[in-house]
């Protein structure tokens, strides 16, 4: 006993106590300071363990030159050599402690993460190149062939999204910076470089200027100017296109230069106007619809054998009954059909065509394989064609099939950043994935760029609805309803009504019916009626709408998503819900 209590009192007059407390204290604090500061640089993590580790380490070290030595002025100086009483020049334990950490912490930094934060950086694919290809600005007298310059950027990025090693911003976000400099244009696309350029017109001739630039200092690649004669364009995309390629020192690999632009035409008529369907096509309303519809229609009579024209008329019968009311979804439907088959004829690497067609045997035939196989074939072709990444997220959402469907839903918003649709594409999927907070995070980003973006608005609802948060999805729906021009009373009315039965609902497990006179004020659609009723356990008119749905034929998510959809989950042990969705081939 009493040589342990000679020993403790030599531990503390030697500073041993204080050392190693000043030690953890310090050690904890860099730390502590070491993962707040590789937090917020987003710095290899490794570096917090291998400070904690040294910590650990250095403990015994530190107690050990305590006990030994005491660091003056003079430099370590052992115990026993200096004067207690003067102390002089002591530095102290802190001191100690913290050299002694830092010494052992600089060598398992070289030993350990440096090493391997050497091997990871080795490891570090090289970067790709980028590039954003803006509209060609229209300076003719006249302010007349803006179509030309949105149509050429337009088939300019389509021929190099189909090169490997180029990445390629989506035509949505790159038009939404028109007019900007190429810098901000990289910023806020994230790219390294940008095709701008300009069209213009004298008697017969015209002149396409176009010059690539690249974003780290705005320094100009390459710039030419062509003068083809008006409405033979094509060589001039020709050169345009290969000549970017080779400015980036990108290799063609197993694209031929002459398939670069794909099947186009000899008529210049008929590429003006489809060039023109192209521009009104991408504007989304129904009266743009109608009449990329018209053009495209003029071009493929001017020229039968334009398959990029057929693909377009496709995809404008194909998206018609989302905008028109009054569409015949089983008319333009078979339409769209008929035009991408003959497009695919034309070209069977018709990339639109083959997307068009598979989510037409989806939507009017249930056929999941050949829709999947239809537009994966695109992807293989053009792996950052959106409108198929689009499509094929929801082809593997609605079957259970969550990480690969987010994971196209999230290639496409990355490749579009400021298109609303495929960013609140991202928020249905994340949605049907059960990522609720997710999904409200990436619909949030929508509205605050459109607040009135319908779609957007609908899916809150959902979201809230699938939530239990039935009063902030009686908002949504209200607001939804009105958005779209229905009687404002009778949607807060249905709106009140529909949480006071979802809640009842919930709570008591009594299905409730919403009032048909309302419904029929409001004119909801098949879209959302089904899972209206579901919400207030309403069975028999939900499954009654579902098989309305599946009669039409009219692509009603309500229908494609009911094998994943938890508000009919109540319905899974119901014959009738299992039937439909073995017709469905779910």
């Amino acid at each position: 006993m009493h040589r342990l209590t000679r020993l403790l009192r030599e531990l503390k007059r030697r500073n041993v106590y204080r050392t190693v407390i000043t030690y953890a204290v310090a050690v904890l604090g860099i730390v502590e300071a070491a993962a707040l500061i590789a937090s917020q640089l987003e710095l290899d993590s490794s570096i917090v363990t291998v400070l904690l580790v040294a910590g650990l380490v250095g403990f015994p070290a530190a107690a050990a030159l305590a006990w030994r030595y005491r660091i003056t002025e003079d430099g370590f100086v052992r115990h026993g050599t200096v004067d207690q009483a003067e102390g002089r020049g002591e530095i102290g334990p802190f001191v100690a402690a913290v050299a002694t950490f830092i010494v052992l912490a600089g060598i398992g930094w070289w030993l350990f993460a440096g090493r391997g934060q050497a091997t990871a950086r080795s490891a570090e694919p090289t970067s790709r190149n980028s590039i954003a290809v803006m509209p060609f600005r229209d300076l003719s007298r006249d302010g007349d062939l803006g179509w030309l310059g949105h149509g050429l950027a337009e088939e300019i990025l389509a021929a190099l999204s189909k090169i490997p090693d180029i990445e390629v911003v989506a035509r949505g976000s790159s038009f939404a910076m028109e007019g900007e400099r190429p810098g901000t244009v990289g910023e806020e696309l994230d790219v390294t470089h940008v095709l701008t350029g300009s069209v213009q017109s004298e008697g017969e001739l015209a002149t396409i200027s176009a010059q690539l630039v690249e974003v780290e200092g705005e320094r100009e690649v390459w710039a030419r100017d062509f003068r083809p004669k008006l409405g033979q364009y094509a060589e001039a995309r020709q050169q345009i296109a290969r000549s970017v390629v080779d400015a980036l020192e990108v290799e063609l690999g197993a694209i031929e230069s002459s398939r670069l632009m794909g099947q186009t035409t000899t008529d210049p008529l008929a590429h003006e106007h489809y060039l023109r369907g192209l521009q009104l096509w991408n504007r989304r309303s129904e009266a743009a619809i109608l009449r990329a519809i018209d053009h495209f229609s003029t071009a493929v009579e001017l020229d039968p054998a334009y398959a990029a024209a057929w693909a377009g008329l496709s995809y404008g019968f194909l998206v018609l009954p989302e905008y028109s009311p009054t569409a015949d979804v089983q008319m333009v439907r078979a339409r769209s059909r008929a035009a991408a088959t003959w497009a695919l004829e034309l070209d069977p690497d018709q990339t639109d065509a083959l997307t068009a067609l598979g989510w037409g045997r989806l939507v009017h035939d249930y056929d999941w394989s050949a829709a999947e196989e239809l537009i994966g074939r695109a992807l293989e072709l053009d792996s950052t064609n959106v409108r198929a990444l689009h499509w094929q997220s929801h082809v593997f959402s609605w079957q259970g099939r969550h990480q690969e469907a987010v994971g196209l839903a999230s290639r496409a918003a990355e490749l579009d950043p400021l298109s609303p649709i495929m960013r609140q594409n991202l928020a249905y999927i994340l949605m049907e994935a059960g990522e609720y907070e997710q999904a409200l995070t990436e619909l949030g980003q929508v509205l605050a760029q459109e607040p009135n973006y319908a779609v957007s608005i609908r899916t809150t609802w959902n979201i809230e609805t699938r939530r239990g948060r039935f009063q902030e999805a009686a908002r949504a729906l209200e607001r939804w309803l009105i958005i779209r021009g229905r009687d404002a009373a009778a949607a807060g009315e249905l709106a009140r009504e529909f949480a006071e039965d979802a809640r009842s609902f919930t709570e008591t497990g009594n299905g409730e019916r919403l009032t048909p006179a309302l419904l029929g004020r409001v004119d909801i659609g098949l879209e959302v009626e089904g899972q209206l009723h579901a919400a207030v356990g309403d069975a028999d008119r939900a499954l009654a709408t579902l098989e309305q749905a599946y009669r039409e034929r009219a692509g009603a998510r309500n229908l494609l998503s009911v094998g994943i959809n938890p508000l009919y989950d109540f319905l899974r042990d119901d014959p009738r819900l299992q039937e439909l969705i073995a017709r469905l081939g779910l």
